[in-house]
């Protein structure tokens, strides 16, 4: 699709893109949300932002009761675009070398690195929140930097690399809440419901009773999509002009304002992850440059989980998604390139 053939070049990421690339884009995007959408019975908003974060190199957080379907999403977007895949059921008592991998003493009593599940394309961390902080804190350096270290050296994961991450709800038997820091560094967070109908519900024992679950492929056989690497290039391409900077900026600093309720807004980090969601979401919709539309289609989806309530007043009830809400109610959208 983005290769030599027929005289055309991948566009560089950071470079300068086409018509062309954003329509090839998306063609491969639908593609994409498809193949997942044959596996999955859910609302379409949801494929699609969820594909909006892989094509961005976000990682994922989906959350939701146990039994709606989390894992399966979660395993139809890493099938459905090759690479190693690696999933980790996440247990109290997974420890962290289980995880990223640890020095063990060769027979010449030598310290070598044996790497841990977490080296691969895309990794199905299920039930993250079961797993204790002490292994929670091992995922901080390589969902951040995309690098491993131990005693013996540094050790880089492959790009791409994205965390496919399932949880059940905090205050179910078992879980444990995730540290601040962990959660800032998914792009975004979606949640899975319950069924909203009856066809909804028998549309689901549809799809699990006469569809295989989505396939596995061996580990000798991690055959990664290159297109995939060429759209999050492209989507590191997309324009994003000054007032469109600036409105994310006052977005974000908004979540910050001392309030009653909010304990912690939203980190600078946050405001970059909504700009590289805003550029794929403009990719998807077959545009080279990020209108405000974009920011506030995925504003959701990325901030929220980033706002964290302190203790409100008894007569409150307010949610992040309120929050987040009030400040989207009350933004301006920025002048210029708007969606035509």
């Amino acid at each position: 699709m983005y290769g030599n053939d027929n005289g055309r070049e991948a566009p560089p990421a950071y470079g300068t893109l086409t018509d062309d690339h954003a329509r090839r884009f998306r063609d491969k995007f639908d593609e994409l949300v498809k193949t997942v959408e044959e596996s999955v019975v859910g609302p379409p908003e949801l494929t699609h932002l969820a594909m909006v974060c892989v094509a961005a190199e976000g990682h994922l957080l989906v959350e939701g009761y146990p039994g709606v379907g989390k894992t399966r999403l979660a395993s139809a977007m890493a099938a459905a675009f090759g690479g190693v895949m690696r999933r980790i059921q996440f247990t109290p008592d997974l420890m962290p070398a289980d995880v990223t991998g640890s020095d063990v003493l060769d027979h010449d009593n030598r310290a070598t690195f044996q790497r841990g599940p977490i080296f691969a394309n895309v990794v199905l961390a299920d039930e993250i929140n079961r797993a204790s902080p002490k292994t929670q804190a091992a995922l901080l350096e390589v969902m951040q930097e995309r690098q491993v270290s131990s005693g013996t050296g540094t050790y880089r994961v492959e790009p791409p690399f994205i965390v496919l991450a399932t949880q059940n709800p905090a205050d179910f038997a078992g879980t444990y809440e995730l540290p601040e820091a962990e959660i800032d560094r998914f792009m975004m967070r979606l949640t899975i419901d319950y069924p909203e109908s009856p066809a909804d519900e028998v549309a689901i024992l549809t799809t699990n009773l006469e569809q295989p679950p989505p396939p596995s492929r061996p580990d000798d056989q991690p055959i990664l999509d290159p297109e995939i690497i060429n759209m999050i290039g492209c989507a590191r391409a997309v324009t994003v002009e000054p007032n469109i900077r600036a409105f994310i900026a006052d977005l974000v600093r908004a979540t910050r304002v001392r309030r009653r309720d909010v304990r912690l807004g939203v980190s600078p980090r946050g405001g970059l992850m909504l700009a590289r969601a805003a550029q794929a979401h403009a990719l998807a919709q077959n545009r080279t440059f990020v209108a405000d539309d974009d920011v506030v289609r995925v504003a959701s989806p990325v901030l929220e989980h980033r706002i964290l309530l302190g203790a409100p007043p008894e007569d409150s009830a307010t949610t992040a998604r309120d929050v987040l809400h009030e400040i989207l109610d009350a933004a301006r959208p920025p002048r210029g390139r708007r969606r035509r």
